[in-house]
Parts: C-alpha cells; structure tokens; sequence
C-alpha cells in the first residue's frame, strides 16, 4: 500500500484527524467553533466569503446554513478545488484584491490566512468592505505555534487583532483559544516531528515527511494527549496557540449614527 494512503488513513482526511495528526489539537477545536458560531446574519441570500479559502475544509458544516458561498482564493489554489454545490469560485488578483462582482456576505470566513498577508489591516478592510450590515466574521490565526503555510509572515497577538478589526468596522463578539502554552508546544514537536528538518531562508513552504509522519505518529499522540490534560491543569491563557476572535460589522442603524 502507498505510504501516502497510510498517512491517510492513519491521519484521518482533513480537518477529521485523529490525535496521531500532528494538527489534531487545532482541527478538533476548529471544527466545534464551526458548528457553534459559523450563522450567517439575518438576511436574503445568505451569502458566505471564505477569503482565503484553500480546499473548503470546513464547507460540509457551513454550506447547509448558507445559499451561496463565494470561495476566494488566487487562480492556481482554485483550481485544485473539489467540485461543491452553491460554491462559485472568484480568483483574487495578484495583490490579494477581491475583484469587482462580489456581492456584501452575511458570513465571513477567515481560516489561518491572516499571519500569511503582507498587511493584515488592509485585509480586513476588504472583509469589512463585503461584509453586510450586521454579518459575522469568523477569524482564526496562530500566535504561540509555527504555522505551516507557505508565507508565514507576522505572529499577531489577540489583542492586535482585536484592534485591527476595530478599526476595520467590526465588534467584537467573542473570543477563544485552540490550547494555551502546552497546546502550542506540541504543536511546534509535531511539526518538528513530520517536517523535512530546513529552513530556506529563499522559500517559507513547509515541506512534510511521509516517513516521518508515520514513524513519529506515537510520539504524536502521546505529546496531543499530554497537552490537552496539561492546558486543562494549568491553564496559562496568555499564551494562546491559535485562537478564534468572532465579530460583526456593525448594524446599519450604528453606521448612520
């Protein structure tokens, strides 16, 4: 059997992991907050953005809320798609800029995109820019962990980001954390774990070990497992290892004020 296949099956198909994933901590964190605050504000169509929207990850939770979801991502990213009912595809332009067309979204998706832009304000004044009157902004980001995308640019803490959307238009709504200090710590032995052990300073991609994977996939398990029972016993909340912030552009009413 192809090695790849095993990982699979061993990994579970993302975001389901398995605790043997080294990604299990955060995936299983993402997808209750999913469930619990991905509803699109009154209003006809429901319409969700997902800026920055890799391989829909997280649609089968969100796509039974919604009639239309705009997935937006550059041209190459979209193209590896899987075919997905009320999904229309908008390649972004070469800066990142939502092109014309796009219509004010009830919901906003903004799954660990944010630590990958140039200038993260600027991002969340073009969500702010397609966000109706009263929609919900759904933003995750990681703070105490190395990120696995392919431009890791900026680590924000939650209280900048919270400012940034202030000033982008939103409210903040809630927050919360996917694991503290111990969370974060065993993410970065994960990643350690089932990467190719470089850094190139002329590229930011990650570049993951099959072998690696599968040989480590124990210690894997046994670091999830400690972790999740260590942030429950001591839980030191200023340390984040990624986190969700919900918030919602303010109301009409607000607007005209």
């Amino acid at each position: 059997m192809n090695l790849k296949v095993i990982i699979r099956l061993l990994y579970g198909k993302h975001p389901r992991h398995t605790i043997l994933a080294w990604n299990w901590l955060f995936t299983r964190s993402l997808i209750r907050w999913v469930k619990r605050y991905a509803r699109p504000s009154s209003g006809a169509p429901r319409v969700a953005l997902d800026y920055g929207c890799g391989k829909l990850p997280y649609y089968p939770w969100i796509a039974p809320r919604v009639d239309v979801y705009y997935a937006l991502d550059f041209p190459d990213q979209l193209r590896r798609l899987p075919d997905a009912a009320n999904v229309r595809r908008v390649p972004l332009a070469p800066d990142g800029g939502i092109p014309p067309g796009v219509p004010q979204a009830t919901l906003l998706l903004s799954f660990q995109v944010l630590m990958e832009v140039d200038n993260p304000q600027r991002y969340l004044d073009r969500l702010a820019a397609h966000a109706a009157p009263g929609a919900t902004l759904l933003l995750t980001t990681p703070w105490g962990m190395p990120a696995a995308g392919d431009n890791d640019r900026c680590r924000l803490s939650p209280y900048h980001v919270a400012e940034l959307l202030r000033r982008a238009g939103f409210e903040l709504a809630a927050y919360r954390p996917a694991g503290y200090l111990f969370t974060g710590a065993a993410l970065s032995l994960n990643l350690l774990l089932v990467c190719k052990n470089r850094y190139d300073l002329r590229t930011s991609a990650v570049t993951f070990s099959p072998g690696k994977a599968l040989i480590f996939a124990p210690i894997v398990a046994i670091g999830n497992a400690l972790a999740v029972a260590l942030d429950a016993l001591i839980p030191l909340r200023r340390a984040p290892a990624n986190y969700l912030i919900v918030a919602r552009k303010a109301a009409a009413e607000t607007l005209s004020q």
